[in-house]
């Protein structure tokens, strides 16, 4: 009688333990460490082109190699099947947020946030395929390794190439055809011969300069980029590249952006940047440059920004380079091109950065123009810049060339340029990449421009408003988020306070509160916003879903502001009075 028993019981405990099995986790579900292999684990593969798209394993590895908070220098392709859907295509934004993974099963998976629809649009039509789990997927975009911990997309930077084999367009097909003087191959083949034979020893391609890197005066070279219609969309590099029949250039100036040129030269993918080989030479070249595309403005002379000679310092910091973007040690270095100082970045396996302070630039084209080197074999170098978004750098939107000029022990002059489509806050930096363990010295830099400047006033972009003395709004006179921000400043935190703005932005909806995470400010634009974290509805109402509000709307909120970190908020349980 007691086997008949023990029997039963076993069968009962099989029974409860295969019923869950069909149980799907919640969306990001942390792995269960003692959950014990991942049915759906691959080894990675694929080198990331359209032709040899990554695998998830393969996507993975590549986006954790680039640093926390990096973003990739250029798209990448990668496939994999749909694990879970956060967030399906819709019309109201027209991008989507989903996993996936080697299998339908993998628990290893990768994080595309806000993905656009093929074609790299929109999603405008409901009735247009959307996704499932289960689907087979291509994508292709930029990724970034965020906060170090979780490899993603980045937001509204890529794209589905295909649902199940169904894409939304054509990719050039290679024909074995190198080109030739009279008859070369445009860019966007020469990129699919790249993909078809790996190395092409000789071949000729035609194209528009659509972007100046450097010059390298040891080897009398320019690195630079051509394109099929002179944009930076779609561009071929040309790393350290001759002149005309070979010759030696003398300066970067020596070419423009616009210019017509047939380029011979040996083809080949370098990580994931298509491009010519060094000593690539210039077969013919047309045009005086500019047209559509805007030509780096010639220097003035006239630096705006000071010590960017490094001469005068305070402890261990040159002076105005303790920038909110900055997170490198750095040493005074006697081993200076000019003058008797420059600056030494000291580097480990990390990405470390030096930084301007915060300045406001007018809308304009501006160019930078340094001299680097390293103190033992080479090291990579980027200039750029980052806008300040609510106080502090845009960790998102560092802007950097697309390939990181190389310097070795001899001074080189490095020149970037860049293009500010309105007034911006912004941090200048200088990111030393972690590819070497070299340290790197900088000195005489120089920010000049033609047609831009600084904003009158230093940082701000403007006026700030004035804090509002002891005035925290009410339901028929509330402050602008302009006005909250400063009041905050003033008074740290306000127990009560109305303030009215347009939705600019949605992050989240809190099922468990019945709240939304969102943001106002006062154009709808997010240039700057004021966060309302876990908020609840019009007079304190439960929200039922994210689609409860939706960008554009006009309200006046009451809560209590504070200062998170470095976000302006209303702090959790605010409440709508009114709503438009």
């Amino acid at each position: 009688m007691k086997k008949i028993y023990y029997l039963i019981a076993m069968a009962v405990m099989a029974f409860t333990f295969t019923s869950c099995e069909d149980v799907p986790e919640p969306f990001g579900q942390p792995i269960n460490p003692n959950s014990g292999a991942d049915a759906g684990t691959a080894d990675p593969a694929g080198s990331g082109t359209a032709t040899d798209p990554y695998n998830v394993a393969g996507i993975l590895d590549y986006t954790k190699s680039l640093g926390a908070d990096v973003t990739s220098p250029n798209d990448v392709y990668f496939t994999g099947i749909i694990t879970e859907v956060g967030e399906a295509y819709g019309t109201n934004f027209g991008n989507a947020t989903f996993r996936i993974g080697d299998t339908e099963k993998s628990k290893s998976t990768f994080y595309c946030y806000r993905c656009m629809y093929l074609g790299n649009v929109k999603y405008t039509d409901e009735k247009a395929t959307n996704i499932k789990v289960g689907d087979k997927v291509v994508v292709c975009g930029k990724v970034v390794n965020y906060k170090g911990t979780t490899p993603e997309t980045s937001a509204n930077a890529a794209y589905l190439v295909s649902i199940n084999g169904e894409g939304g367009g054509d990719t050039p097909k290679p024909s074995g055809n190198h080109g030739t003087a009279e008859a070369p191959l445009t860019v966007a083949q020469a990129i699919a011969l790249i993909d078809a034979e790996t190395t092409v020893s000789e071949a000729f391609v035609k194209g528009k300069i659509s972007q100046i890197d450097s010059y390298n005066d040891q080897y009398k070279s320019i690195t630079y980029w051509i394109s099929d219609d002179g944009t930076t969309t779609t561009q071929l590099q040309v790393y350290s590249g001759k002149g005309l029949n070979g010759a030696d250039f003398t300066a970067q100036t020596d070419l423009k952006v616009g210019q017509t040129v047939t380029i011979k030269g040996s083809l080949k993918k370098y990580n994931t940047t298509y491009e010519f080989d060094k000593s690539s030479s210039i077969v013919s070249i047309d045009g005086e440059g500019g047209g559509d595309t805007p030509t780096p403005p010639t220097p003035t002379g006239d630096n705006l920004i000071s010590n960017g000679d490094f001469e005068t310092w305070t402890g261990d910091t040159p002076d105005n380079w303790n920038g909110a973007a900055g997170n490198a040690t750095l040493e005074k270095s006697t081993n200076a091109h000019g003058g008797n100082t420059a600056v030494l970045i000291k580097t480990n396996s990390a990405n470390k950065r030096l930084s301007y302070k915060a300045i406001t630039l007018k809308k304009g084209t501006y160019n930078i123009s340094f001299y680097a080197k390293a103190v033992t074999g080479t090291a990579k170098i980027a200039p750029g810049h980052v806008a300040i978004v609510n106080g502090a750098p845009d960790s998102q939107n560092y802007k950097y060339p697309e390939t990181y000029p190389e310097v070795g022990t001899e001074w080189t002059a490095v020149n970037h340029s860049f293009t500010l489509d309105a007034d911006t806050e912004l941090c200048l930096v200088i990111m030393k990449h972690k590819s070497t363990g070299n340290d790197v010295i900088i000195d005489d830099y120089v920010l000049s421009t033609t047609d831009g400047g600084i904003v009158d006033g230093g940082g701000s972009g403007g006026d700030t408003p004035t804090p509002p003395s002891g005035n925290h709004g009410t339901a028929e006179a509330p402050l602008t988020v302009a006005q909250a921000i400063a009041l905050i400043d003033a008074e740290s935190t306000i127990d009560e306070a109305y303030v009215k703005g347009i939705i600019s932005k949605i992050d989240s909806y809190n099922a468990t509160y019945k709240s939304i995470t969102y943001w106002i400010s006062d154009d709808g634009g997010t240039t700057t916003q004021l966060q309302v974290y876990s908020g609840k509805g019009l007079n304190g109402a439960d929200f039922a879903s994210k689609e409860d509000l939706s960008v554009g709307k006009k309200v006046v909120i009451k809560g209590k502001l504070k200062k998170y970190n470095t976000t302006y908020e209303f702090d959790k349980t605010s409440s709508i009075i009114s709503i438009e």
